[in-house]
């Protein structure tokens, strides 16, 4: 079943687990009402206390992908509040004025000593700061992109 995901993350084209996006439909430029922070390798979405927009993509997956992307987003469904990320359903604003119920990944630690990436777009980010995002120690995604 094919289902949509915003996409804020080093998932990005151009960033180091996109390759983890093969068989992947992009469907576009959105963004989500939250707080993105830097974690250091890689960001954290959080929704509450959403103080603004946050920028990404729309992707069309299927099931067999976003079971993959549990994986890499350290995710395990049959244990949600030992996982580090959530899947969770947020409304996606779309550049056309389409809002529509995706998935995304949701920080679920506490950030609040973190360092807020105010304009909440992290490709920007990584651009302005010069910062390279980190693979987890022993994980591989090959040439997927800027990625340490």
């Amino acid at each position: 079943m094919q289902q949509e995901l915003f996409v804020y993350r080093t998932l990005l084209p151009g960033l180091c687990r996109h390759g983890a996006m093969q068989g992947a439909q992009w469907l576009g430029q959105a963004w989500v009402q939250g707080a993105l922070f830097d974690l250091g390798d890689y960001p954290g979405l959080r929704l509450e206390g959403a103080t603004g927009p946050v920028w990404g993509q729309l992707a069309g997956v299927d099931d067999a992908l976003l079971q993959r992307l549990d994986a890499i987003e350290a995710y395990d469904p049959a244990h949600p509040e030992a996982s580090e990320y959530r899947r969770e359903r947020v409304w996606a604003h779309r550049t056309q004025g389409e809002t529509r119920l995706v998935w995304t990944y949701v920080y679920a630690r506490e950030c609040q000593h973190l360092p807020r990436i105010a304009h909440g777009d992290y490709w920007r980010y990584v651009q302005e700061t010069g910062i390279v995002p980190r693979l987890a120690p022993g994980e591989r995604m090959g040439d997927a992109g800027l990625c340490a």
